[in-house]
């Protein structure tokens, strides 16, 4: 079996969703292989540091660069409001993690390494809600592409004809946080792919979104 499909089979083992078949596919085959082994424990590593973080301030322009250099593609203004919900804590926001680590301490150079959240954003048809991604980055990173890929049924709110938006940004030394206003049009569920790219680096993350006519309880910020 390929590599790339054992990644997959432990992504769903962190999450939990793996079958008691896959669980020992993984097993077998990662005895025989290094690569595997070592993604296993990063991927065990990186799922827990993220679950045991705080949440620091944010950089306070990296919001406003990012969606300027968007908007430079859509051709309009900068839509300030982005800079606006960043700045403050949104108790309704679910907050997500990327750490991006140095060149050297990336083994898998080349492969994409991607991270099944349990976590699931829950929202109202129609309503927006924000959905908050921390970029921790280790060192300062001149160019670096997020994408953001979007379930149907859910848009970013003032991009409404964007399915994939990805753009070119530079990340501070330490957390860089990015606020997404998302709404779902119509009871759905799906995922959210969100990625981040440096060269041959990436660290891809998958969030799930669950649109709902009511939502019973309140909502609390999760820190994945």
């Amino acid at each position: 079996m390929e590599c790339r499909q054992i990644h997959k089979m432990i992504d769903e083992m962190l999450s939990g969703t793996a079958s008691h078949v896959q669980l020992q596919v993984v097993e077998q085959h990662i005895t025989g292989c290094e690569q595997c082994h070592e993604h296993l424990h990063t991927s065990r590593e990186l799922s827990l540091s993220l679950r045991a973080m705080e949440i620091p301030e944010p950089s306070a322009d990296f919001a406003e660069r990012v969606f300027s250099a968007l908007d430079e593609v859509e051709t309009k203004k900068p839509r300030h409001w982005f800079a606006a919900g960043f700045g403050s804590a949104i108790a309704a926001s679910i907050v997500f993690w990327f750490v991006f680590f140095q060149t050297g301490n990336l083994q898998q150079s080349g492969f994409e390494q991607s991270f099944q959240l349990s976590a699931t954003v829950e929202m109202v048809p129609n309503e927006v809600k924000r959905v908050s991604l921390v970029f921790n980055a280790v060192e300062s990173i001149e160019m670096a592409t997020i994408s953001i890929e979007l379930p149907e049924h859910v848009v970013l709110k003032g991009y409404p004809s964007r399915r994939i938006i990805s753009w070119k940004t530079s990340l501070k030394q330490g957390t860089n946080r990015l606020s997404l206003p998302l709404i779902a049009s119509q009871v759905m569920q799906g995922s959210v792919v969100a990625r981040l790219t440096r060269g041959k680096q990436v660290r891809a993350f998958k969030i799930q979104l669950q649109a709902k006519n009511t939502i019973v309880g309140s909502l609390k910020s999760v820190n994945v």
